[in-house]
């Protein structure tokens, strides 16, 4: 946004391709809140806003413009310090 208007936009289509019969079991919010504090154990005070499950691609590991195929993971999305963003794996690997 500059000057209250749209300057650039990005969209990625995800395409689903195989689907494994494997199951894994999702760890707990808690669980995943607890990782994350650890990780984060030297910085000031920490405020969560908000922990959402999702899949999550880590766009910075490929190159946007061509096609790829790659695997989305379950993950805790943690929202904290007024819109910062760190995702936590879902499961134990």
């Amino acid at each position: 946004m500059k000057d209250g208007k749209i300057t650039d936009f990005r969209r990625f289509w995800l395409d689903p391709g195989e689907m494994s019969d494997s199951e894994k079991e999702v760890i707990p919010a808690a669980a995943a809140l607890i990782k994350f504090m650890s990780e984060n154990a030297g910085e000031d005070k920490i405020y969560v806003q908000d922990i959402s499950l999702v899949f999550w691609l880590d766009s910075s590991a490929f190159n946007a413009e061509s096609p790829v195929t790659d695997t989305a993971f379950p993950a805790w999305k943690i929202t904290y310090n007024d819109g910062k963003v760190r995702y936590v794996t879902a499961w134990e690997q």
